[in-house]
């Protein structure tokens, strides 16, 4: 990556992204259902900067699975991180 400034605005080049669909397969799986990619694609999309995609249903969806991440997230560990809680004034 290569930084460059213009105008008191910092501009950053991209000189190569690693697609998941390029990965092994293995890997490829865990960056591609890995809740950061998710939110980083949706991003990249919702401001008109979408990367190619392999065409996986993670991929194609990734706006909503933005928000479903921390949902799921939140809805399994906040019980566990209550009952700890819980635990501890025992």
């Amino acid at each position: 990556m290569r930084l460059r400034r213009t105008d008191d605005v910092i501009e950053h080049e991209v000189e190569q992204l690693t697609l998941a669909r390029d990965m092994l397969d293995w890997l490829g799986a865990i960056a591609m259902w890995n809740p950061v990619s998710s939110t980083a694609n949706a991003i990249r999309e919702l401001f008109g900067n979408p990367v190619p995609t392999g065409g996986s249903w993670i991929e194609q969806n990734a706006a909503l699975m933005a928000v479903a991440w921390p949902v799921l997230i939140t809805v399994i560990f906040l019980p566990l991180a209550v009952g700890k809680f819980r635990n501890l004034s025992r």
